[in-house]
């Protein structure tokens, strides 16, 4: 058995620092992950947002479905609770067929992939979360789905797109599956692709916000040709960042991480 000692401090890049309380010490096995959660008094800013890569582990697909056809936006659905992005609160959310879920009416329907950030194009959505920003079309199979899970102050908003084709019938690409998670209290965001397989239309994994002047996009997806599968990134306010106390090593981002000790560690 070995012990794990958790080592505390913390640092918003806001300047504004506040005790963490992650719970007792832990004695696992040698080998075992350990789940270690951050729990500050003092919300995150949302005005910017880390990316990292973490475990892939979805939510199970099920829920409200929506119709979508293509090139279509519908909305609003109800979040579940109030959702900060990119400093604005929101209570509902709207769906674009090709991929993304956004925070704003009048969104362009249409698909034309360009780099973001971008405050000119009138075919970008903005105020959005970009899970495969794609040409797709919902219509013709698939499902697009919605539910929101748990209890308050810790919910979840759960959007699949499942078994999404792509647009036309030529194309011998296989369907989407990619999914996004909200965070109730903590604002971070979950995406988990499934599969998205090769395609010779660019394509974008990112959040873009109101205005078209930030986002943080996935390294090597902005607007260029690329695929996956199981795999999951999340995107979170602030720098929440654990150190390894003997290395000064980075070994996680995020409020969550699994870690398997060696020796002990701290976050700062």
């Amino acid at each position: 058995m070995k012990h794990l000692l958790i080592l505390i401090s913390f640092l918003y890049v806001t300047s504004i620092s506040a005790q963490i309380n992650i719970g007792n010490n832990q004695t696992i096995c040698l080998g075992d992950a350990a789940q270690l959660i951050a729990s500050t008094s003092v919300q995150a800013s949302t005005d910017s947002y880390q990316q990292t890569n973490i475990i892939y582990s979805p939510e199970l697909v099920a829920g409200t479905p929506i119709s979508l056809t293509d090139d279509d936006v519908q909305g609003p659905f109800p979040i579940g609770f109030s959702f900060q992005f990119y400093g604005n609160n929101y209570s509902d959310f709207y769906v674009g067929s090709n991929g993304w879920i956004g925070f704003s009416s009048g969104q362009p329907t249409s698909y034309s992939a360009t780099p973001i950030p971008d405050s000119v194009s009138m075919f970008i959505p903005r105020n959005c979360i970009m899970l495969t920003w794609e040409d797709l079309n919902p219509s013709s199979g698939g499902q697009v789905i919605y539910q929101t899970i748990g209890n308050a102050p810790n919910r979840k908003m759960i959007l699949t797109f499942d078994n999404v084709p792509y647009f036309g019938s030529a194309t011998t690409a296989g369907p989407i599956t990619s999914q996004v998670i909200l965070y109730e209290g903590s604002n971070v965001i979950d995406n988990h692709v499934t599969d998205k397989p090769l395609h010779t239309n660019p394509s974008i994994q990112g959040i873009h916000n109101l205005s078209g002047t930030r986002a943080t996009v996935v390294p090597g997806r902005n607007a260029v040709v690329w695929s996956t599968s199981n795999e999951s990134v999340r995107y979170f306010p602030s720098g929440v960042t654990w150190f390894d106390v003997n290395t000064s090593q980075m070994i996680g981002v995020g409020d969550t991480i699994n870690y398997s000790p060696t020796q002990s560690m701290r976050k700062r």
